[in-house]
């Protein structure tokens, strides 16, 4: 009989853990039953997101007491209702991707949020992968860029430097001009060529 980490899940279930105690398992099992943890976490976690967002319908004025009553503290409520706004139906959420891989790009706007799931989706990135794409150099970083020639992304990263900002906040070069003209105060070249794909990147100026 094949292995099910599912059923085994559910008949060693307690209401404090798993009792273990008589099992024996493989290493491949041992790492199944592991895979479908996660897959069990992840499924309670939009679970949550879900009755929040049907009691938030019905009877938002007292979701908040109901919440906690119910054991879960506020921040951990205030967790979930972000997601759960961020996604809020099925078609918006990604199977293949953890409700982790959901959680760290809820607060992005929708466009961006939605081009980086596809990207993680494509380039196969666990939680950690994602989580450092996003916090590289301090910048969330807009999935648009990986479509930019060499040149163009080495201009838009310094220009988000020179005005510590991040860069999907300057890709439209238009914006950053009608701020401070058309040469960049902290590298220095033209931002009217930063699309020409011509104008060499300079050095950041001491």
């Amino acid at each position: 009989m094949d292995f099910n980490a599912r059923c085994v899940l559910r008949h060693t279930m307690t209401p404090v853990g798993l009792n273990l105690t008589e099992e024996t398992f493989t290493l491949s099992e041992f790492q199944s039953l592991f895979q479908e943890t996660g897959k069990v976490h992840s499924q309670f976690q939009w679970a949550v997101c879900d009755l929040l967002l049907y009691g938030a319908d019905r009877w938002n004025e007292m979701l908040d007491d109901i919440v906690i009553e119910c054991g879960f503290s506020k921040s951990t409520y205030r967790h979930y209702h972000r997601v759960a706004k961020a996604f809020p139906t099925h078609k918006n959420r990604i199977a293949d991707l953890s409700f982790t891989h959901h959680r760290l790009v809820a607060s992005m706007p929708p466009q961006m949020c939605r081009d980086t799931l596809k990207l993680t989706l494509k380039k196969g990135w666990n939680c950690a992968q994602l989580e450092a794409h996003i916090s590289e150099d301090n910048n969330v970083r807009d999935p648009c860029l990986e479509f930019l020639t060499p040149v163009q992304r080495t201009q838009v990263t310094q220009i988000a430097k020179a005005f510590q900002t991040t860069p999907r906040e300057i890709v439209t070069a238009i914006e950053l001009v009608k701020a401070c003209g058309p040469q960049c105060p902290g590298c220095g070249f033209d931002l009217s060529e930063m699309w020409s794909g011509q104008a060499d990147p300079k050095t950041e100026q001491p």
